[in-house]
């Protein structure tokens, strides 16, 4: 016959096995929730580099989600020639009417595809028409000031509070202006002056400026603008060369008059450090949409122009 444990066994077991196994089983729960697989991080996505034309046709809506209301379409976008930044985009509306709205009043949703405004349709209407022919009107007010001061500057030294130019030069330096005149004169016609490069540019301006290497070759014309939605500027020109699409930082580049008086792109290296620029890889990234591609092409262009 087996003798029943008595109470004061059976409490002492009890006792045992708390203190034993019970901090056992927390320290499992511990590690357990240690070692337990982290969730995969949420999608991000794309950076916002984009393909300019891509954009063209794109909807502008009220709210990206529902999409119910339209308010138009980017038929086309205006640039700062020297910088690349887009300053407008001009949106087609109802009845054939196109605008040229305020590129800060646009957001673009890369999940929907959509730009989104908080422009209604009625002050969309009271806005007037885009005319690519009077660009001017549309330069940016930070741009104007630079020019304005320029002007007064000019008008300072040339003003009441100093000597008059004319004086200046009769002192010593010689009048390059009778010089010029007088040069005409041999010539038999007179010479036009320089105009000044166009603050603003169209999309389909720009991709129609030749591009023109340090060593004065013409590679093309830009295949492709790349737009930093972030930024709104244009970041890379998209270059062919043979078979392969060179993408060229904007800033790379300086738009200037050529002598045929139509505006180029003057970049700041070789043909041969074009053709040679770095291709999309595993080793330096997949695309341009890809940040490690884009450090590549940037030390790239840095090392080539400190190198001259």
């Amino acid at each position: 016959m087996f003798q029943s444990i008595t109470p004061m066994r059976a409490f002492m077991a009890i006792s045992i096995f708390a203190t034993t196994c019970a901090p056992l089983y927390s320290q499992d729960e511990v590690e357990a929730i240690e070692v337990a697989p982290a969730r995969p991080a949420q999608e991000v996505p794309s950076s916002g580099f984009k393909d300019a034309t891509v954009l063209l046709g794109v909807r502008v809506v009220k709210d990206a989600k529902t999409q119910t209301e339209v308010l138009g379409r980017v038929l086309d976008m205006v640039f700062v020639n020297q910088t690349g930044h887009v300053t407008h985009f001009v949106v087609s509306s109802t009845g054939g009417r196109s605008t040229a709205i305020d590129a800060s009043k646009l957001t673009w949703h890369e999940t929907e595809k959509v730009f989104t405004s908080n422009l209604t349709t009625d002050e969309l209407q009271a806005m007037p028409m885009f005319d690519p022919s009077r660009l001017e009107s549309l330069v940016p007010a930070h741009l104007k000031k630079v020019d304005t001061t320029e002007a007064s500057s000019k008008k300072d030294s040339d003003g009441a509070g100093g000597e008059p130019e004319e004086k200046v030069q009769d002192k010593g330096a010689p009048d390059e202006s009778k010089q010029d005149e007088s040069k005409q004169d041999e010539d038999g016609e007179a010479k036009p002056k320089a105009k000044p490069l166009p603050i603003l540019a169209t999309l389909s301006t720009v991709m129609g400026y030749d591009i023109r290497t340090e060593d004065d070759a013409v590679v093309g014309r830009a295949r492709k603008l790349i737009l930093d939605l972030g930024q709104r500027r244009i970041a890379y020109i998209g270059i062919r060369v043979q078979d392969v699409i060179n993408y060229v930082p904007y800033s790379t580049a300086n738009p200037a008059w050529n002598d045929s008086r139509r505006v180029e792109l003057k970049l700041e290296v070789t043909q041969e450090q074009v053709a040679s620029t770095p291709q999309p890889s595993e080793e330096n990234g997949l695309g341009i949409d890809d940040p490690h591609y884009r450090k590549c092409l940037e030390k790239y262009f840095a090392e080539a122009k400190s190198s001259k």
